[in-house]
This record gives structure tokens, C-alpha cells and sequence, in this order.
């Protein structure tokens, strides 16, 4: 069972990671379309995906550590 979780949280891990730079990659078109009133809900998203993946190995991690412990 302990293989299984850390082969999903390595699982989860790469693909925040992954989407992660994709986000960062794109970030000189959302953040022009954040100058202009009917693209700056693209902003918006995209910040908030972009937090929301940040955060998820963190709590992931969090997690783990409480379920190891």
C-alpha cells in the first residue's frame, strides 16, 4: 500500500510540476490580455490554476508527511 500512495503522489507530483511550466510558459499572453476589460477573465483563470497548482505538492507533501508519521 505504501508503494502504491508514493507512486501516485510522485504521480501527482510531475504533473503539477509539469503544468506548472506550461502556465509559465504562456504567461506573456495572459498576462497582455490582462490589460484589456474582456480578456482579463483569461487572467483571472489562469492565476488561479497557476496558485491552485502551486499548491497542491505542498499540501500533497503535507499530507504524506502526516500519514508516514
Amino acid at each position: 500500500m505504501l508503494i502504491s500512495i508514493a507512486l501516485r503522489a510522485l504521480h501527482i507530483f510531475l504533473v503539477s510540476t509539469i503544468a506548472v511550466a506550461i502556465l509559465l510558459y504562456v504567461s506573456p499572453l495572459t498576462i497582455a490580455a490582462s490589460m484589456f476589460e474582456r480578456t482579463k477573465s483569461i487572467f483571472t483563470n489562469w492565476l488561479k490554476q497557476l496558485i491552485g497548482l502551486i499548491l497542491q505538492p505542498m499540501i500533497l507533501f503535507a499530507y504524506l508527511a502526516i500519514l508516514i508519521s
